[in-house]
């Protein structure tokens, strides 16, 4: 058994987290501790949960609220919520709505987490990057996989949470990137192909046909975290396999580290592999 952690030690590690530890006293690992997360948010939790990656439950969208206050919320974002209170259960619960700038379009479903992160209708979406407001405008030539790329910070978001902001292949817990296992480039073919469209500028796409190339990219990467790499193995990876990776390159390319093939690269960046594939 290792030796307790002293107030201090946990208080240390917790700031180093960018969190603030309330608690004037610390009991054990399993004791809870009062802890206030960058965005001032307080909450309760064990050091060890902590340290196993728990942080704070309303940032990560899964503080529970009851159907009225989710309902009002609705409400506040400008959306018509169709759904009465008891059918909220959680964060994760698909509620339909409507947008009142476009009520021809048909009731749309989003759940509290997304919501509370930014999301809302998906048409004043396209219409904000489509529109001539927006920073990216270029009369609707922006190309289609910069466009997609920008509806992806929730899956960023979970993936950096999944990963406990670490990297996966190494002890680095500094600013790390996020790895698609799949190919991006391989992706949107996919679904190009999926829905026999061709690879055009998003201005030549109709409102349905960008809904549908977005909803399938969404989905894909709602069921497909990223995987959280040194700035420095990213690199590596890419300039080894270039952008048409896949599940079994990742493989390839973990065990190649693990044989020591990068021995070197490792060493001169002072990087140390994780004791495990």
């Amino acid at each position: 058994m290792g030796k307790k952690k002293t107030h201090s030690e946990v208080k240390q590690y917790i700031e180093k987290e960018n969190y603030t530890l309330l608690s004037p006293e610390y009991i054990d690992a399993h004791g809870i501790l009062i802890t206030q997360c960058p965005k001032k948010h307080i909450y309760p939790v064990s050091y060890s949960n902590f340290k196993q990656g728990k942080r704070c439950p309303e940032c990560a969208g899964n503080k529970r609220h009851k159907g009225e206050f989710v309902f009002q919320e609705f409400i506040n974002h400008g959306l018509i919520p169709k759904f009465e209170y008891s059918d909220y259960k959680n964060a994760k619960t698909l509620l339909p709505f409507i947008c009142p700038k476009h009520l021809e379009k048909d009731i749309q479903y989003i759940h509290y987490d997304n919501l509370n992160h930014g999301r809302g209708c998906h048409y004043c979406s396209i219409e904000k990057r489509k529109g001539s407001t927006h920073y990216k405008w270029d009369n609707g030539k922006t190309l289609l996989n910069l466009h997609l790329r920008e509806s992806l910070n929730d899956w960023k978001r979970k993936s950096l949470v999944n990963s406990n902001y670490k990297c996966a292949l190494t002890s680095y817990s500094g600013s790390v990137q996020i790895h698609h296992v799949y190919s991006f480039n391989k992706l949107i073919t996919d679904i190009l192909n999926k829905l026999e469209l061709n690879n055009k500028t998003v201005g030549e796409y109709s409102d349905e046909e960008l809904k549908s190339i977005e909803d399938l990219c969404i989905e894909h990467h709602n069921n497909n975290l990223g995987i959280c790499l040194h700035p420095k193995i990213h690199r590596l990876y890419h300039k080894l396999y270039k952008n048409n990776n896949d599940k079994q390159q990742f493989i390839e390319f973990k065990n190649r580290l693990y044989l020591g093939e990068f021995n070197k690269f490792l060493i001169k960046n002072k990087l140390i592999l994780l004791n495990k594939i």
